[in-house]
């Protein structure tokens, strides 16, 4: 098959390629939102736990540096596993995490009565 070659038609970007382009920046600006209000609500979560801004630079980073850490091995596991696995085991992951804070705070509100 040498010397063969096939002519591919460009019609240029259709409509779908344009709503594509437009969700990934819609989600772009949505996680970019979502990873910035922690910082908005700063001020309150300093009152209310009596944190110094120093420590709540500490709280900010930590949050930071575990959201980096985990994208690494999170994605190596999107990739291993596949994607619907992967969403599975994340909704067990926060609806466990949800259960058990709700246990705590239930837990320690019965103990200051």
């Amino acid at each position: 098959m040498v010397g063969v070659t096939a002519k591919v038609k460009f019609n240029g970007a259709t409509r779908v390629r344009w709503r594509i382009v437009g969700l990934l920046v819609l989600f772009s600006v949505l996680n970019y939102m979502l990873r910035v209000d922690i910082t908005i609500a700063g001020e309150p979560i300093m009152h209310e736990f009596h944190l110094s801004p120093f420590k709540l630079g500490w709280a900010f980073s930590a949050f930071s540096v575990s959201y980096t850490a985990f994208m690494t091995p999170a994605g190596a596991c999107s990739d291993r596993c596949g994607c619907r696995q992967r969403e599975w085991g994340r909704k067990l992951n926060g609806c466990s995490r949800a259960l058990l804070t709700s246990n705590e705070i239930s837990r320690r509100k019965s103990c200051t009565k």
